[in-house]
Parts: C-alpha cells; sequence; structure tokens
C-alpha cells in the first residue's frame, strides 16, 4: 500500500498533480508558530465543497483550509486534509464536516472540536498539539489523545465509533465508553434523543450498545466509504 508523503513541502499545483486521485505535500509553515496550518492534499472524485462563512466553493487541491471550514463530499467523491503537525482528516463519499478550529490555534489549552453532520471521517493524529480534540454528532461525543479512528453517522443508521490506533472515549446521554486499539461501539437512533447525544432533563436520548471488536466486512464497509488508504497515517 502506498504511503503519501505529508512532510512540510511546498504545496504543488493542482495541474502538477493530475490523475483520478490526486495528491499535494503540506505547507512549508510549521504548527510551531502556534497555528495549525492545513491544506485539502487530496482529491477523489469531482464532488467536493469547501463553505466557509456562508460562501460555498469548489475544493481544489493544494487549497488552504480555514478556521471554522465545513467540507461537503458528494456521494462518488472522498478528500483528505493534512495538516503540519501531522493531523490528517479523510473525508469519506457523501459527508459533510463542520471542521472547527482544526486550522487554528494549538497548545494544551486549545481544543479542536469537528462536527459531524453526516457521512463518515477518519482521523490519524500521531502528535498531541491540542489539549482536547472531540467529533461530535447528534448522537454522541468522541474525544481523543493521540490515535487513529473513524466516526460514521446517518439518519436512521445512529452513530459508530472505531479506533484504528490509540484510544477514544465515547459518550453518549450517562452512558461511556473508552475503546482501544480494534475495538468500535455504535449508538443507535433514539425516538426524541437530541442535544448532541448529551442528557437533558425530561428529553430521551441515546443508549449506547456494548463495545465490540468490528468484524471484517463492517472494516471493510468503512474503508471503502473512506478510501484514500486513510489509516496511512
Amino acid at each position: 500500500m502506498r504511503r503519501w508523503v505529508r512532510a512540510a513541502t511546498a504545496a504543488v499545483s493542482a495541474a502538477a498533480c493530475g490523475g483520478a486521485i490526486v495528491a499535494c505535500g503540506a505547507g512549508a509553515a510549521t504548527a510551531a508558530d502556534g497555528l495549525r496550518n492545513c491544506i485539502v492534499s487530496r482529491l477523489s472524485g469531482a464532488g467536493v465543497q469547501l463553505e466557509t462563512g456562508g460562501i460555498v466553493a469548489k475544493a481544489s487541491l493544494g487549497a488552504a483550509v480555514p478556521l471554522g471550514a465545513i467540507i461537503e463530499t458528494r456521494p462518488d467523491a472522498r478528500a483528505e486534509i493534512t495538516c503540519d503537525d501531522g493531523v490528517t482528516v479523510t473525508v469519506g463519499a457523501g459527508s459533510r464536516v463542520d471542521l472547527g478550529a482544526l486550522a487554528g490555534p494549538t497548545g494544551e489549552d486549545q481544543g479542536i472540536l469537528m462536527r459531524l453532520f453526516g457521512g463518515i471521517v477518519g482521523i490519524n493524529a500521531p502528535n498531541r498539539t491540542w489539549g482536547s480534540f472531540e467529533v461530535e454528532t447528534d448522537l454522541a461525543i468522541a474525544s481523543v489523545r493521540s490515535t487513529a479512528w473513524l466516526v460514521e453517522t446517518g439518519p436512521g443508521t445512529g452513530t459508530g465509533v472505531f479506533v484504528h490506533r490509540g484510544r477514544v472515549e465515547v459518550r453518549a446521554g450517562d452512558d461511556r465508553a473508552v475503546l482501544a486499539e480494534g475495538e468500535g461501539v455504535d449508538i443507535p437512533p433514539a425516538e426524541g434523543a437530541r442535544t448532541r447525544g448529551l442528557t437533558t432533563a425530561g428529553r430521551p436520548v441515546a443508549k449506547m450498545k456494548p463495545v465490540v471488536t468490528w468484524g471484517p466486512a463492517r472494516l471493510k464497509a468503512a474503508d471503502v466509504a473512506l478510501g484514500l488508504h486513510w489509516t496511512d497515517g
């Protein structure tokens, strides 16, 4: 399996990267300047959009990802975002993700909160340059230290979290689980469940299923949805 170089080399133009799946290296700036700089490093398919401040534009290879950007992929498209601290975010087919402060300040007092509206996202975070790193859906919150994991969610299917490497804490209502490598957990949709999986008086919340080891079929489906060799980081 080819491992794409994510070192801090100068970004190249889309024209120089051609092909069905195109890739570019991360920008020359580094997280040492107190900011996490991120770019669109790989694209598969043409239907990838970046939204910033209500303005929607087609994502281009090598483009800088601004603070608070939302990325959306069509059912036949995928994208990878690479940051200069080693973080990579793979956005699978048919997904919409608010990247929050991914492209933002670094430091122990800084947090990253990403919001997955639908679809699937895979994250490699080998170096800790933040105080907290969370991915939130309507049903659960997954928070990590330094690891590789994925989160998937969709209407009628609930939320699933899987750990490829490291450890992840998952919270849904009053339920809590800590996942180790190879483990996953599902939070099925619950009628009336709201507030992103947080307990609210008088309002039902989603209940977490037992932690299990995900089998080959489940992992293959996730890998197909993400594509782009997301676990290579």
